[in-house]
């Protein structure tokens, strides 16, 4: 499972930057994470605003690595 992640600034300074985390659920593959944080990511980036995604893999408790 795969979580979506953007952390967005209005400037390039660290005290202005959020992070939102997608909500609606894991995705099931990388690929299809990469597409919706990119498509998300190009959305911001057309406000002027700083962007940065990126997908982290989630595993389940004794999971190996």
């Amino acid at each position: 499972m795969w979580l979506a992640v953007i952390l967005h600034c209005i400037t390039l300074e660290a005290d202005t930057c959020d992070i939102m985390v997608r909500t609606g659920g894991l995705f099931q593959d990388k690929p299809a994470c990469s597409d919706s944080v990119t498509k998300m990511g190009k959305a911001l980036s057309k406000n002027k605003v700083y962007v940065a995604t990126h997908c982290f893999k989630i595993r389940t408790i004794g999971e190996s690595v």
